[in-house]
């Protein structure tokens, strides 16, 4: 009796399981009724007073279709609910506005697309153009660095062609891949296929110490170092100070401060003109007694020779001049000399230097010369 009794509620507790379960397996997609007899398992979008949209159950993100209400039954939403439709036909002036919405919302699309494709297109252009300006910059420097080679003539272009031959000049022109102009030292101008040309090097016109190697810094050439360390041709700057302590019968103290502006000829040999400020300090007479400062502007012409052709180099200089007293409206004071030794010593392109020299200095007005051993130390570059 018992067992009958658990039976009995075991099926009944199945047939209540199943039947909660039935809404939640039959109602989990709308279903579209039509009046030919089929059904649709969909997902309903829109609803408007003349069509019913939906995209099949099947196809969530797919195409999106729609049917004439007077097409249809019924819907069963997944919810449960149901609404039936009483087959009024739809108007003619329905369907044609559906057909426009669907013709507008396809235009947008295509809109939408080739905005885009233009938008690529134009990023891509843009990206060709600055490629192109940025080879244009690189052909241009690669030009203005061809034209410095060929104004300092310090080395030359080497082509190497296949047949065995060898040209040696300066490019004046060129083709990127394609063609190079090449003017030899003797003014000949020659006209290289790409395809002809095995290998392209440089080589020093010059050897030995004499070798030249340029730095160079957008469309300027500094002069650096010859191989061995030494002294380039090019433009000179130079300052150098230093006390000097007076030595005879009218030797007199000073400090001096000289710039010199000039030229290196070559790695020995420089000129250059300067000027100085020269301050007297502690000046007395023949009897010791005080009579004041006096600050004389000498200018004057540098020439210096460097001894050796290294980094570290002895060197022998003399400046030779006339000076003025700048305590007294640059009124003419007389001649001034002062022959110097020293080193220098390079660091780069900079140049630093010491030394001892021998200063005098006419008095015209006193018609005697003052004399000063004087001690420089200073740099270049």
């Amino acid at each position: 009796m018992n067992s009958n009794k658990t039976l009995k509620l075991n099926l009944r507790s199945i047939i209540i399981a199943a039947l909660l379960c039935i809404p939640l397996s039959g109602f989990s997609q709308d279903i579209i009724s039509f009046k030919k007899g089929t059904k649709v398992e969909a997902t309903v979008t829109e609803i408007t007073p003349s069509v019913v949209k939906y995209r099949l159950f099947s196809e969530p993100s797919g195409k999106e279709y729609f049917a004439y209400k007077d097409a249809i039954t019924s819907i069963v939403y997944k919810d449960g609910r149901v609404e039936t439709f009483n087959g009024a036909p739809a108007p003619e002036v329905s369907k044609a506005r559906v057909e426009a919405e669907t013709r507008r919302e396809n235009a947008e699309q295509v809109r939408k697309e080739r905005a885009e494709q233009r938008k690529a297109e134009a990023e891509l252009r843009e990206k060709d153009a600055e490629q192109r300006r940025a080879d244009a910059e690189k052909r241009k420097a690669e030009l203005t660095e061809r034209r410095i080679e060929a104004e300092t003539g310090d080395y030359q272009d080497v082509f190497r062609l296949k047949n065995g031959s060898v040209i040696r000049g300066k490019i004046i022109e060129q083709t990127p891949n394609k063609t190079y102009k090449v003017e030899t030292s003797d003014g000949s101008v020659f006209s290289i296929q790409s395809t002809e040309i095995t290998r392209i090097t440089k080589e020093y016109r010059r050897s030995g110490s004499h070798r030249q190697n340029y730095a160079r810094s957008g469309k300027k050439t500094t002069f650096k170092t010859t191989s061995d360390g030494g002294l380039l041709p090019g433009y000179k700057f130079l300052v150098e100070a230093g006390p000097a302590f007076g030595i005879g019968k009218y030797g007199l103290d000073r400090i001096d401060i000289h710039v010199i502006n000039g030229y290196q000829i070559n790695p020995h040999f420089s000129a250059g003109l300067g000027i100085g400020l020269d301050y007297y300090y502690n000046q007395k007479d023949d009897r010791r007694r005080d009579y004041g400062d006096d600050v004389v502007a000498p200018l004057f012409a540098d020439l210096r020779y460097n001894i050796l052709n290294a980094k570290i180099s002895p060197y022998i200089a003399a400046q030779i001049g006339y000076s003025f007293d700048a305590t007294d409206n640059l009124k003419a004071l007389g001649m001034y000399a002062s022959p110097s030794l020293g080193v220098t010593f390079m660091i780069g392109k900079y140049g630093v230097h010491a030394g001892l020299g021998y200063e005098t200095q006419q008095q015209s007005h006193l018609n005697y010369w003052t004399g000063a051993l004087s001690i420089r130390a200073g740099f270049s570059f």
